[in-house]
């Protein structure tokens, strides 16, 4: 019973963010689809267009493309985001083997150290650590290339999983931007039409509100993230890096994307596959530079 509580009340940021999304989903697909809108405008011109002739139907087939097309961006966008989310928290972020653990030798793969010189050692699993994997304490396990662990998605960010995770802030902000755009443009034409009604300004700017304020949280955190990627350093390895100590697997940064998104840059934004390695080797500068 103590377990089914703290799972439930583990998980509990998940449904909140999950509620977000389609409460935020739902309130700008409502207000969009009233008024500015594509449900509509697809509705009437498929019924229309026969009617039309000359200039009318060149207007409507233009306005239609550009309803489409948003239909398209919006949903394209909506569908990614989701898609990573959920991967981020079902994909297990990596952990310690056995045949590691069982390895007498495996001590000796690693480069980095303590501040006394000896290996890392890990006393709750009572094996040595690989380089960059880091003891996990809602886990219970230490992860392969941790960056942190995100109560938002109850999961270990690690080697398995960063991807994911990057793509699930990626996708926030655009979409965030892309409903933004729309918005702006909905409400001062709404603003400065004299026909426009209360409620119709009150729905963009409360889901205008909510943009903005998701994007502010967000936003911060994924340029956190790219300079992160790009100097190829995880969250826990920027905070010894700025107490002057770390392992430098900065290796250039055509490298280092490839370390996060794999060598197939076709599939860089597409929330599928495993970054190159194993997760318990890494190449950096000092074995670059020898």
């Amino acid at each position: 019973m103590h377990n089914l509580a703290k799972s439930v009340v583990r998980n509990l940021p998940i449904c909140f963010i999950i509620l977000i999304f389609f409460v935020v989903y739902t309130i700008y697909v409502e207000v969009h689809s009233r008024y500015n809108s594509y449900w509509y405008i697809l509705r009437l011109t498929f019924v229309c267009i026969p009617l039309f002739n000359g200039e009318g139907l060149r207007s409507s087939l233009r306005y239609t493309r550009e309803a489409l097309w948003n239909f398209v961006c919006f949903h394209l966008l909506a569908l990614l985001l989701l898609w990573s989310f959920v991967m981020t928290c079902i994909t297990p972020p990596g952990f310690i083997t056995d045949e590691w653990k069982v390895n007498p030798n495996s001590v000796y793969e690693c480069i980095e150290r303590k501040k006394n010189g000896e290996f890392r050692y890990c006393k709750f699993e009572k094996c040595y650590k690989p380089d960059r994997a880091h003891y996990c304490r809602p886990l219970g396990r230490n992860v392969l290339k941790m960056d942190h662990y995100c109560p938002w998605v109850s999961n270990g960010i690690g080697f398995y999983n960063y991807k994911y995770f990057f793509l699930t802030l990626l996708y926030a902000d655009l979409i965030n931007l892309f409903m933004f755009s729309r918005i702006y443009k909905a409400f001062f034409t709404s603003y400065y039409d004299p026909n426009s009604r209360f409620n119709q300004l009150f729905y963009l700017s409360l889901i205008g509100t909510l943009v903005v304020i998701i994007s502010l949280i967000i936003v911060p955190f994924t340029l956190f993230h790219i300079v992160l990627i790009l100097v190829n350093k995880t969250t826990i390895e920027y905070c010894e890096w700025k107490g002057g100590s770390g392992t430098d697997y900065n290796l250039g940064v055509i490298h280092n994307l490839y370390s996060v998104f794999g060598s197939n840059a076709f599939l860089w934004f597409i929330p599928i596959g495993k970054p190159p390695g194993d997760g318990f080797h890494f190449q950096n500068r000092y074995i670059e530079d020898v």
